[in-house]
């Protein structure tokens, strides 16, 4: 792949950055004079880095997002908003390695809240029945087109408080090209509490390519 991609025609070239795999997109940006990383994509390269995007509305990167570096983190700003939904629309998705991750872990429903939440130090719901004789139920839509909803909380026991949170929503659209060493998640969070609280059902997310 030529360090000059762009060369003379550089509209053209910009319809033709689509057609590439993830790994030629990466050696086509890092030389681009014409292409501004964190705005029509991003690439990331610095270890330990933790990125909270937009909540709830789509975060676009054009020309992909790469996750190159240890330890990198993308997830969304939830502020006081508490529940996290997680909305990437992009050209290309690269997690370099196994500590790439992108996550709305335990940005769903709090304890004992939300439509599947457990009861009595057991298991909130959501894609399968919550754990423990007190679980909570499945809900929503098994294909995840019509609605994507947020996990539900962990049940509190009784002489506790610290049931776990759901996991909140991921949403990526992605039009080209996907290489995944990473992880992708929407887990919930176990109860805190020592005496028990209730951990949540894992949440899934919606990937269309």
């Amino acid at each position: 792949m030529s360090s000059n991609f762009f060369g003379s025609d550089e509209k053209q070239k910009k319809k033709e950055l689509g057609c590439l795999s993830c790994e030629d997109m990466i050696r086509v940006l890092r030389t681009s004079e014409y292409l501004e990383n964190g705005k029509d994509y991003l690439l990331i390269e610095k270890h330990n880095t933790k990125i909270g995007m937009k909540n709830k509305e789509w975060n676009e990167y054009k020309y992909g997002i790469f996750l190159l570096g240890k330890n990198i983190e993308i997830t969304c700003d939830v502020a006081s908003e508490g529940l996290g939904h997680l909305r990437i629309r992009c050209s290309h998705l690269y997690l370099a390695n196994e500590t790439c991750v992108i996550h709305c872990n335990g940005l769903g429903f709090k304890s004992m809240k939300g439509p599947g939440h457990g009861k009595l130090g057991a298991g909130g719901g959501y894609g399968t029945k919550g754990t423990g004789k007190q679980g909570g139920k499945c809900y929503g839509d098994e294909s995840l087109l019509k609605e994507i909803h947020f996990g539900s909380g962990g049940g509190v026991p009784m002489l506790g408080n610290g049931g776990g949170s759901g996991g909140g929503i991921i949403e990526l659209i992605i039009s080209q090209h996907v290489v995944n060493y990473g992880k992708i998640q929407c887990n919930g969070l176990d109860g805190s509490d020592i005496l028990g609280g209730g951990m949540v059902a894992v949440d899934p997310f919606l990937l269309k390519l």
